[in-house]
Order: C-alpha cells, then sequence, then structure tokens
C-alpha cells in the first residue's frame, strides 16, 4: 500500500465527491467506518465522529471528553479516559431504518466481522479492558485485554446463556506487543462456522461456533456504545487510543483482512 503525498506533505483522505478514493478498505459488506486521522481537538466538528461509509447523514456521538491530552484527539486517533469518555454510533440498518449500532441487527447476530486500530494504552485497569463490546446478555460479542502470569493477552468470546460460549485468547507478548504499542485487532463472526482472531493481518486463534445448540432466549437488542457507560463499570473500561472502527455485515476473508491491514500499517506506520 502507498501513502499518498503532496511534496513532502502525507495525504490521509482523497476524495470524489462524496466517495472516498482513498483510503480504500475492502468496501463491500462495510456498514460503519470510523478514522480519526488527521482530526484535532481545535476542530469544529470535533464531537462526533463522521461514518465514511456515506450510507448515513448520522453521525457517532461523543460524551465525556475534554478535548486535551487524556480525553480527546491524539497524534493518530481518538483518546479515551477510560472513565466517562464514550462514542454512540448510528448506522443504517438492513431494512434501511437508521439507528444507534445494535449488533442483533446485523443478520440477527450471527454474522458480522469487527476491524479495530488502536494504541493500546500504558496504564492497565486490574480487571482488564474492554476493545470492544456489545450490550446485552445472551448472544453479546466482545474484545477485551486482560493480564495473565505477568503476560498481557487479548481475549475475544461471546455467550448464549445455559449454553455457555466460545472464546479466542492469545498472548500478545508472545509476539513482543506490550503496553503502549499500535495494533491491528480483527475478529471474523460466524455462527455457522468459527469466529477467527487476526493480529496484524494474521489469523493467530479461531474456534468453532457451529456446534452449539443455542436454545436459552436471546437477547433482542445487543446496543453499542465505544468506551463508558458509567464512571464505575466494571466493564466498557476502555482507555486506549482508537485509530479506525469497521463493521461489516458479513464475514472477511483473510484475504481481505491482510488487504485492510496493509492499508491501516501504510496509513498509520504501525
Amino acid at each position: 500500500m502507498t501513502q499518498f503525498k503532496i511534496g513532502d506533505k502525507n495525504i490521509d483522505f482523497i476524495f470524489q465527491g462524496r466517495d472516498i478514493l482513498y483510503p480504500n478498505p475492502i468496501k463491500d459488506g462495510l456498514i460503519l467506518w470510523y478514522d480519526y486521522k488527521s482530526m484535532k481537538n481545535s476542530n469544529v466538528n470535533r464531537n462526533s465522529s463522521q461514518d465514511l461509509t456515506n450510507t448515513i447523514e448520522n453521525v457517532g456521538i461523543h460524551d465525556g471528553f475534554i478535548y486535551n491530552s487524556g480525553s480527546g484527539y491524539g497524534k493518530k486517533g481518538i483518546k479515551f479516559d477510560g472513565i466517562d469518555d464514550k462514542i454512540t454510533p448510528y448506522v443504517k440498518n438492513a431494512d434501511g431504518t437508521a439507528g444507534v449500532l445494535d449488533f442483533k441487527k446485523i443478520n440477527n447476530g450471527q454474522k458480522y466481522s469487527v476491524d479495530i486500530t488502536l494504541k493500546l494504552s500504558e496504564v492497565h485497569f486490574e480487571q482488564g479492558s474492554e476493545i470492544f463490546l456489545t450490550g446485552g446478555t445472551n448472544g453479546r460479542f466482545w474484545i477485551n485485554l486482560i493480564k495473565m502470569n505477568g503476560e498481557y493477552w487479548l481475549s475475544n468470546s461471546t455467550y448464549f446463556g445455559s449454553e455457555g460460549g466460545r472464546a479466542n485468547t492469545f498472548s500478545l507478548s508472545s509476539r513482543n506487543i506490550n503496553l503502549g504499542d499500535e495494533i491491528n485487532i480483527t475478529v471474523t463472526y460466524n455462527k455457522e462456522d468459527y469466529m477467527i482472531l487476526y493480529i496484524n493481518g494474521e489469523e493467530v486463534e479461531k474456534t468453532q461456533l457451529s456446534d452449539i445448540e443455542i436454545t436459552s432466549t436471546q437477547d433482542s437488542e445487543l446496543i453499542t456504545v465505544i468506551g463508558a457507560t458509567q464512571s464505575d463499570s466494571y466493564y466498557r473500561r476502555f482507555n486506549h487510543e482508537l485509530y479506525s472502527l469497521k463493521i461489516y455485515n458479513r464475514v472477511l476473508t483473510e484475504q481481505e483482512v491482510k488487504h485492510n491491514y496493509k492499508l491501516e500499517k501504510s496509513r498509520f506506520g504501525l
């Protein structure tokens, strides 16, 4: 992937009308795309996240940010304080309606992909931090950073109820990835097949989901926000710097995951 430049200045976005020519991630099935490169705390539109899919006029609503070095835009993304900072995303649903991101409305919460690029915080919460978490209980999905036996681990999990759930757990320390490092995380989720975890474009773990017979009543909503919902919340304690977020209504292939990672690597210098 090539970083576009004018002279010695990097160009973050190239538009043709409302369409984005660069960067060019996989667009098929892309229903939400936030990218915070070039955003500054002084921008007049700092209080919202623009969905670059251009499928919806609504924007992601920001709450709690005070727009300084600890809570607001940094060099490459938007920094969450891990206390009350949060973003409420809005998307266009398959039925044409628009509303807050609800994974239940993405193939009934059965098939999707989540692609996140971020800088891990240098401060680690004792109970871990949620990189991504849907709302709800039965049917929920999450990605979290935890510390076990002196090593940092990335875990992504799902839970269905009395049937339990499944998880992928991978040691970041085994790849020399530490607090303060930049990282791309992609999870593809298919209830009829596998849940696969990718780190920096490489598949590192996968677990089968198709053999789980769901008998528990599943939640009717899986409303999702990024960040904290309350200052003392055990979950949603996101204190990292988010560079970009992409949500797909389908399962990305390994080649597509690699394509997106190479693009992020070039743009953000991962």
